[in-house]
């Protein structure tokens, strides 16, 4: 009887054993990076404040605030989270007991005709009855395969990259805001300074014209001044339309309307421009980048949902009992109205292990994707950090020599002037000069300008912004769900 037991058995457990047996979870890691960067980075600032606050701009601060609380991309990242963090509640109560209670009222008549063919003595129709219900069930499943346990490590694994795609929101949105705010400010002082540079030229057309006169100067000469003039005044106004283009793009990331801004003076005073961001390694770099925390939390999430789908191989056991009266309307407290029913049911799919492993391939794949994309995203953020920290430094090395240049072509000017009150100059000399010396600052002013900008990609590559004091709290969040997905699913992706 024994022998007879086990031949039986043998082929069945087999047959399981095949049948659960599963292929191992996709595994990578990003290289390691490299321990500097590929060119000696400018100074070293030591500070803690944000770094936007290099620009010593009360107004621009301001600015960031209200897109910190007012940007809609903000506000959806936030929304986004929200749910995310929902379902990681949801992920949990799965895995504890779940049912509900019931309660009815109904007029029941069963069909008689299936029994009367069965029993002849019968005739008629059963009678009409009047039955109240109330009961409960109750179900449990035992997680043995980790099914369970899997799909929660991947909902908080999903909380944790949606917190840091909330932090990535925040970051872009400070961003974007001082850069639309050097913007505004950029062109104000083009407009300022082509104002000087478009006078200048009006005195060099009516210099021209009058030498004309005199017969010192050709048509062509004349028209050439004229032209010059005209341009500039060109010139201008596309700097005053590039300025109020940027306060209306300050207004829409401050959640306002377009025309919200369009009266707001901006300052036609040069911002200051940074000579010093903080020092940060390429390791440091990629722990503030969110960009690339978000990339990994996704990876970890779309491991985690393979691994719930490997658990689909193996039976499920589940634990499960209902209570419940039903009786005619005044008998529902009597012995005879109660019936319950509980015990243990196990249910396995082994007839779609087929379709289940058809998912298993298509989970893999889209875990090999992301993991991919987590490798990517540290690659990029690299790359930007490290051409960043060489733009700006190419771009301080430009400005500085281009200022060099418009304070020459200043003192040229003030010598010429010099020149015509000892009669060795004409004023055409002297307009002349003083036009150069507008189009020389033009440059230091351009060349300033893309300074600060080149300092506020820098700084944004690097990942300074999640370590303002501003957005401290949000960090420390998103780091906080990080630590806890990462524990959960046991560092699947990193091995």
């Amino acid at each position: 009887m024994i022998r007879t037991t086990i031949r039986a058995v043998l082929p069945l457990a087999a047959l399981a054993l095949a049948a659960c047996a599963t292929p191992p979870l996709p595994s990578a890691r990003p290289a390691p990076p490299p321990a500097a960067w590929s060119q000696t980075p400018p100074p070293a600032a030591a500070t803690t404040r944000p770094w936007w606050q290099a620009f010593a701009s009360p107004a621009l601060d301001a600015l960031v605030a209200q897109a910190l609380a007012h940007n809609h991309d903000v506000k959806a990242a936030a929304a986004n989270l929200a749910a995310a963090t929902a379902l990681v509640r949801d992920a949990r109560l799965a895995m504890l007991p779940a049912g509900g209670v019931t309660a009815g009222a109904e007029r029941r008549r069963e069909a008689a005709a299936p029994q009367i063919a069965q029993f002849p003595e019968l005739s008629g129709r059963f009678p009409t009855q009047s039955l109240v219900s109330a009961g409960f069930d109750l179900a449990w499943e035992v997680d043995l395969a980790g099914r369970l346990a899997d799909e929660r490590a991947a909902a908080r694994a999903t909380a944790a990259e949606q917190a840091w795609l909330a932090e990535a929101a925040r970051q872009e949105a400070v961003t974007a805001t001082v850069r639309a705010w050097l913007e505004a400010g950029v062109a104000g002082e083009r407009a300022a300074r082509l104002a000087e540079r478009c006078t200048a030229l009006g005195r060099i057309a009516t210099a021209q014209a009058g030498a004309l006169a005199a017969g010192a100067a050709t048509a062509a000469d004349v028209a050439e001044a004229g032209a010059a003039a005209a341009a500039c005044t060109a010139d201008a106004g596309m700097a005053t339309a590039l300025q109020r283009n940027a306060l209306k793009r300050l207004a829409v990331l401050s959640g306002q309307r377009f025309d919200a801004l369009l009266a707001t003076p901006v300052a036609t005073t040069p911002a200051p421009v940074p000579d010093a961001l903080p020092a940060i390694d390429p390791a440091e770099t990629l722990r503030r980048r969110p960009d690339v925390d978000a990339a990994e939390m996704a990876a970890r999430a779309a491991l985690a949902q393979a691994g719930a789908a490997r658990g689909l191989l193996y039976p499920r056991i589940q634990f499960a009992g209902s209570a419940g009266l039903l009786a005619p309307p005044g008998t529902l407290g009597t012995p005879a109205a109660l019936g319950f029913g509980f015990g243990p049911r196990l249910e396995w799919g082994i007839f779609n292990l087929g379709r289940t492993r058809a998912q298993i391939a298509a989970s893999d794949a889209r875990a090999n994707a992301a993991l991919a994309r987590w490798e990517g995203t540290t690659l990029r953020a690299l790359e930007e950090a490290d051409a960043g920290l060489e733009h700006w430094s190419a771009s301080m090395r430009q400005w500085q020599a281009a200022c060099a240049a418009a304070t020459a072509a200043g003192q040229r000017a003030t010598a010429t002037a010099r020149r015509l009150g000892a009669g060795d100059a004409s004023a055409l000399d002297v307009a002349a000069a003083t036009a150069d010396a507008g189009t020389a600052a033009l440059a230091c002013a351009e060349t300033a300008a893309q300074a600060r900008t080149a300092y506020v990609v820098a700084a944004a590559a690097l990942g300074l912004t999640g370590h303002a004091p501003v957005l401290a709290t949000a960090a420390a969040k998103a780091a906080a769900l990080k630590k806890a997905a990462v524990g959960e699913n046991g560092g699947r992706g990193r091995d």
